[in-house]
């Protein structure tokens, strides 16, 4: 029999142990207690976070983040961006927001951007034009001054203006060359109209990943035949074009009638120095200019790399790469001037020259 004080010592530390049992299982209940409400709030969190950004978001946020997509759903968060691309998901570009490369690609076309060259500028453009004018022969039409960037630094340099190259990037990407330029001058009172055409029917070329840039070198509005542009046409695809010389257009292959909505045209109103841009399948043309003002634009055609011209059609077809990497090699490639002011003496081919053979050739009829 223990003797009291060993018996004593004993229940001590039985009451000890009973107690330090007690408390480790006060301390589980507690980890547990506080488990189960970290779930619980987590779970209101998701719910709320839910209710915020829809469907998208739940696929978004409940993925495990072993296997979750590093980029939100589009339209789960508006101040989000992702990468741009020519398929139509945009980010901040260099010139143009998100909101602008989503009009351009909605509606085909695009203004109100900030001027790139200013007043001053704009005075040395028109004295170069002048110079350029000048060197057309006896009967030759400013239609003439066509691809002059091949034998002009003058136009080469404006064409390849880093402002204009960079609104460009924001639409074609970061991978693409200047292959065309000329000028469209509608003296005051003049008769000539532009047709209604679709740019991408007088090029050659595929896939059809272009774009033109219109500078205008005096301002621009409906008063002076503005170009007016049908937004949106450009989703239609290629529209059949008709030949024809009873037309008081420049060109000779305009569109069939009844395949867009003349009323649904929309001006390109411009200042001197600012620039619009447009895709190479929007529907466009512009009126006659009964107005006391001369209209004068220059275009400049870009496209990706990835585009190719059939050399069948357009032998003299040459390309100056602008912004990344030719990785296609599809074409040729031009050789920079190094006069000013100089005539590009070659015979110009588009469809619109080549005829009703390419036409054909090049599966438009």
């Amino acid at each position: 029999m223990p003797s009291p004080s060993r018996q004593r010592v004993g229940e001590l530390e039985v009451w000890k142990s009973a107690e330090l049992n007690g408390n480790l299982q006060k301390f589980a209940q507690g980890i547990i207690k506080g488990t189960f409400l970290f779930i619980f709030l987590y779970r209101k969190y998701m719910d709320a976070l839910d209710n915020r950004t829809g469907e998208a978001g739940k696929k978004l946020w409940k993925t495990p983040p072993r296997d979750r997509e590093l980029k939100p759903t589009p339209g789960c968060y508006k101040n989000i961006q992702v990468p741009s691309s020519t398929s139509g998901v945009h980010t901040m570009g260099k010139r143009l927001s998100v909101e602008q490369q989503e009009f351009y690609h909605a509606n085909g076309y695009i203004i109100g951007l900030p001027p790139v060259f200013d007043a001053t500028e704009v005075r040395e453009l028109n004295r170069g034009l002048n110079e350029l004018l000048k060197l057309l022969r006896p009967g030759e039409d400013v239609k003439e001054i066509r691809e002059w960037h091949e034998s002009s630094r003058f136009l080469y340099d404006i064409c390849m203006n880093e402002t204009i190259l960079d609104h460009v990037e924001d639409i074609l990407g970061p991978d693409f060359y200047l292959w065309g330029s000329n000028f469209f001058i509608k003296p005051p009172h003049s008769s000539s109209t532009v047709g209604w055409h679709q740019d991408t029917y007088y090029w050659p070329v595929d896939p059809k990943i272009s774009a033109t840039v219109w500078l205008a070198f005096e301002d621009v509005d409906e008063e002076n035949a503005a170009m007016r542009v049908v937004p949106g046409s450009h989703k239609a695809g290629l529209l059949k074009h008709a030949r024809s010389t009873d037309t008081a257009s420049v060109l000779t292959l305009e569109l069939e009638g009844g395949q867009f909505r003349e009323d649904s045209a929309t001006s390109l109103n411009l200042k001197a120095g600012q620039i619009s841009i447009h895709d190479d399948k929007i529907v466009h043309g512009s009126p006659a200019n009964r107005s006391d003002r001369r209209r004068t634009g220059l275009t400049i055609r870009y496209s990706s790399t990835i585009v190719k011209c059939d050399l069948s059609v357009n032998p003299h077809f040459r390309t100056y790469l602008c912004r990344g990497i030719d990785t296609y090699k599809h074409n040729p490639v031009g050789t920079i001037p190094s006069q000013k002011y100089s005539r590009l003496e070659r015979k110009h081919v588009s469809v619109e020259e080549a005829g009703v053979e390419a036409e054909r050739r090049l599966g438009l009829r």
